[in-house]
């Protein structure tokens, strides 16, 4: 990529014939800018116009609950960005959870936010950090409160209480379907219905 203030001087570098017309039209082609998504006609982040399905459906979590998030988070009210761009705590968490909570590109985002692709796409960045720097610690050891003997047992009879098979699973690595044979007992229980495969 050429620089800047050498695409500004091609018209004089052409008159004094230092490059050719082709050069000249090959050069500003090749270093015009991209085009720019139409984010500004959407409107900006508002979360109080968001009703609690469309939360639940785009962030999968209830309105109510984003404002505790954002407190047990630790997120700050303002987010700022590498090069300036910010937004409100709230926001950047709207924009984390959306990216995470269904794989989508930050142009399918510029409807819900009114911002720039690139805008958005930085933010997600920043916030990604901002908790990974806050909590990495509670995924370097197994030796958390959370995870106490008393505590997998209630998880373990809770997963059990929303109708899992096993009485001692107390919580799942991912949502990832695996292919298993088709077993001689308890078909049903294997059987997802999803793609029709046994999991």
């Amino acid at each position: 990529m050429v620089c800047k203030s050498f695409v500004n001087n091609l018209p004089l570098l052409t008159y004094q014939n230092v490059i050719d017309i082709e050069d000249f039209v090959y050069l500003y082609q090749t270093n015009q800018s991209r085009e720019i998504f139409p984010y500004w006609k959407f409107d900006k982040f508002d979360f109080e116009c968001w009703d609690d399905t469309e939360c639940h459906k785009e962030l999968r979590f209830r309105k109510s609950d984003i404002p505790k998030l954002l407190n047990c988070l630790g997120i700050p009210d303002k987010i700022i960005c590498c090069q300036r761009t910010s937004c409100s705590g709230l926001e950047g968490l709207c924009i984390l959870l959306k990216r995470l909570a269904y794989p989508c590109r930050y142009t399918d985002m510029v409807s819900r936010f009114g911002r720039n692709p690139t805008e958005i796409c930085l933010i997600f960045n920043q916030m990604i950090s901002l908790v990974f720097n806050a909590h990495y610690h509670w995924l370097e050891s197994f030796e958390q409160p959370f995870l106490s003997p008393e505590n997998l047992g209630r998880y373990a009879d809770s997963t059990h209480a929303h109708g899992a098979l096993l009485q001692n699973c107390f919580g799942f690595i991912d949502g990832t379907v695996r292919r298993i044979t088709r077993p001689n007992q308890n078909q049903r229980t294997m059987y997802n219905g999803y793609k029709r495969i046994m999991r």
